[in-house]
């Protein structure tokens, strides 16, 4: 079976060349349409985002904080350049009776 495919590709090398050829360019021609398209939306949504503030949550689990390590995270995150507001809450979810609801406080 490979002795036929290769005595086919020697007989008609330009052809297989020719097709070669053809598939490195469809390829070529296709994958930089992905790349353009994911470059044009990576800008544009760049641009949209560019003016909005974004919410960022810290988590602990499974830790018990004072609000000596409250104060103490809170301000460094303050010192950042990239921080506008902090706001300061806890949440503990409680299960009861296969009911599970969360508590949270400000």
């Amino acid at each position: 079976m490979f002795k036929y495919a290769f005595k086919r590709v020697v007989r008609g090398y330009k052809l297989f060349l020719a097709l070669t050829i053809g598939i490195l360019v469809a390829t070529t021609f296709v994958s930089s349409l992905i790349i353009s398209a994911d470059v044009q939306t990576s800008v544009v949504l760049e641009n949209a985002l560019e003016g909005l503030d974004y919410d960022a949550n810290i988590r602990a689990n499974n830790v018990t904080w004072s609000s000596t390590t409250f104060d103490e995270v809170e301000g460094i995150v303050n010192d950042l350049v990239e921080v506008s507001e902090t706001e300061r809450y806890g949440r503990i979810q409680y299960l009861e009776n296969e009911t599970t609801f969360d508590i949270v406080g400000l």
